[in-house]
């Protein structure tokens, strides 16, 4: 691997793992260069359906990709069940299950980092709402918002913005962006998941649930 140049290395790290070995390599040297933004400042709804929902419509799709390999998972853990504790044979169904677990990770990895530069390369700025993921972590959707690997997308885009000198607006915890609507401002009823889209009471403008959200949170930062 070549470094970039003028970079000063630091410090290199080698660990093994199931599916083989691990080179982390440490490295000072200039900051990425970002392209120049096309696009204004974009409000961010994060979600179960899509990872991301943003104020101009554009959706980011959700890889599901630990629903895609629970079958092999759930395989691979009864055949690891099976295996006498301490046989080669168990062993060897450890070590393969323990690859499909990091090919998922992997994955998600490799569509946050590639979501975010997408995005830290278009707009100009991000409004995003102070979701508790720990607390949403307690509750029935807890596979999928670890499937959708939400935290990390906030958190990768937050310190890409940062790299690049984008524009961050946090969202109030509390103050409600789900059934507010972004035309009039008239606060509805809480809406169940299963309601994705919705009338005003206000105006009567009909809102796809998502894009509405971004678009209050994106209001909130102008």
């Amino acid at each position: 691997m070549a470094l970039p140049d003028g970079a000063a290395l630091k410090v290199v790290s080698v660990t093994q793992e199931p599916r083989g070995w691990h080179v982390s390599i440490q490295f000072e040297a200039a900051p990425k260069l970002y392209a120049t933004p096309t696009q204004p400042m974009v409000g961010i709804d994060g979600g179960l359906l899509a990872l991301a929902t943003l104020s101009d419509g554009a959706k980011i799709a959700h890889p599901r990709l630990a629903r895609r390999a629970a079958k092999r998972i759930r395989r691979l853990n009864r055949e690891r069940d099976r295996r006498r504790k301490g046989s080669v044979n168990r062993k060897r169904t450890v070590a393969r299950l323990g690859r499909v677990h990091r090919g998922v990770a992997d994955a998600r990895r490799d569509h946050v980092h590639k979501a975010t530069r997408e995005l830290v390369d278009t707009y100009e700025g991000f409004a995003v709402e102070d979701l508790s993921l720990r607390g949403l972590m307690r509750t029935r959707m807890a596979g999928s918002l670890a499937d959708a690997g939400l935290g990390t997308f906030l958190r990768v885009l937050k310190y890409k913005a940062e790299w690049a000198g984008r524009a961050w607006h946090v969202h109030p915890r509390f103050q409600r962006s789900t059934g507010v609507c972004p035309d009039c401002g008239h606060t509805g009823h809480k809406l169940p998941l299963s309601v994705r889209r919705w009338a005003c009471d206000g105006c009567g403008s009909v809102h796809d649930r998502d894009v509405a959200a971004a678009r209050v949170i994106l209001g909130g930062a102008t």
